[in-house]
């Protein structure tokens, strides 16, 4: 919303608001790493002196406020990561899911209006973020998760096994140079034009014939400029 540049300039700011309030504290966090509006500290202080530097934050300017989550059990979650405190003080990596999460996605055999290289990509995706963000002590736990998942919604052995496949497949020929070209989904067409594309080294991908969005008209007005 508004400006192009608006991020960027809150960005900038908010680091000028960090920078500011990590020097004037007395007691420095250990590490300190920002994702856009998330921010992972290591406090190697106590708890007492976490609550100072809290408020200390939240002080250098009065109208913004930042919020904070401790970790419970030796575990915090960090945006899509779950982060563990190990016994020797090392950190672990897994997948976080929210509580509310479902473990609903597009189902294999529902009468749903998508390609079936759309409806693939769910099982490569999934385990593709499993191999990026859990550790070697945790991937095969949530790569059978994410089995579980999968069979919930239909997709059998055979298809989880295609999606590892896959991967293994772009990791080989990642950096080949690939087109990638865009087509309206309708079924038997679009897969005949797809297969021709790819003798030539064109990759496609496909969006629906019709969204519940474009039956939908706009709610906003438009005022003309004056």
């Amino acid at each position: 919303m508004g400006s192009p540049l608006s991020p960027i300039v809150a960005n900038l700011y908010m680091e000028k608001i960090e920078t500011e309030a990590i020097a004037t504290s007395h007691l420095k966090p250990k590490l300190w790493q920002k994702y856009v509006d998330d921010i992972f500290v290591i406090w190697s202080h106590g708890h007492q002196e976490l609550s100072k530097f809290f408020n200390h934050l939240n002080g250098i300017h009065p109208r913004i406020k930042f919020t904070k989550e401790v970790e419970e059990g030796n575990q915090l979650a960090f945006i899509d990561v779950l982060i563990m405190k190990k016994p020797d003080g090392t950190l672990g990596f897994t997948v976080y899911r929210k509580p509310t999460h479902t473990n609903r996605y597009l189902n294999l055999i529902a009468n749903s209006h998508h390609h079936p290289k759309q409806i693939h990509a769910v099982a490569k995706t999934l385990t593709t973020r499993s191999r990026r963000l859990a550790d070697i002590d945790h991937r095969q736990q949530e790569l059978d998760t994410i089995e579980t998942t999968l069979q919930m919604n239909n997709y059998s052995e055979k298809n989880i096994k295609a999606a590892s496949k896959t991967i293994r497949k772009q990791q080989k020929t990642r950096g080949t140079p690939v087109i990638i070209t865009t087509l309206l989904y309708i079924v038997g067409r679009t897969d005949k034009i797809s297969r021709i594309f790819r003798r030539h080294n064109i990759s496609t991908s496909f969006v629906p014939e019709r969204t519940i969005r474009s039956m939908l008209r706009n709610a906003k007005y438009k005022i003309p400029l004056e």
